[in-house]
């Protein structure tokens, strides 16, 4: 399988993601944003943890932050995470392409916190997760961050998690 490139009028991230999930082939998914960086075993291990857990749907591990190389710190630079992986951020995820037809694709009215909100969804379907304990994400910290709106960050938040509790009071049918 060779790799395709994709150009779309730019409509947000999430946006993006479904794009490419629409012309996506496989039995695996992750998302590698254009200022992360991945290790080079991450999908290795990764699809090995799935292939060994077949009652899982996806996989999260640690996640590094790190600054980019000889810029100053921005307002939004989480320095209580320095020098340590943090747990299960959602960038940090790998899936069965399945999971994506249970509970769909990115939500496009969102500008930041569709993977989070994505993430939300998997839970509510009760579809199982597990994590590595290995570093499979470099999040990149820099001026442009999306995350560096950190009002729209926390309104968009509160609506996810409110959406979430609205999930899990319907009924399930039956």
């Amino acid at each position: 399988h060779g790799v395709q490139l994709l150009r779309r009028e730019h409509r947000g991230p999430a946006a993006a993601r479904n794009a490419g999930l629409a012309v996506a082939g496989g039995e695996f998914v992750t998302i590698l944003d254009a200022d992360d960086l991945w290790p080079v075993d991450r999908v290795s291990r990764q699809v090995d943890h799935l292939r060994e857990h077949p009652e899982l749907g996806i996989v999260l591990g640690l996640t590094e932050i790190f600054l980019t190389p000889g810029q100053p710190p921005p307002a939004h630079w989480p320095v209580a995470h320095t020098g340590r992986p943090i747990p299960a951020v959602a960038g940090s995820m790998l899936a069965r392409a399945g999971v994506f037809e249970m509970v769909g694709g990115f939500d496009e009215a969102l500008r930041q916190c569709e993977d989070i909100d994505w993430l939300a969804r998997v839970k509510d379907a009760r579809i199982q997760a597990g994590t590595i304990d290995h570093v499979v994400l470099r999040y990149r910290i820099h001026a442009a961050n999306t995350s560096r709106d950190t009002m729209a960050n926390k309104a968009t938040l509160l609506r996810v998690l409110r959406d979430s509790v609205q999930r899990q009071r319907e009924p399930t049918g039956g």
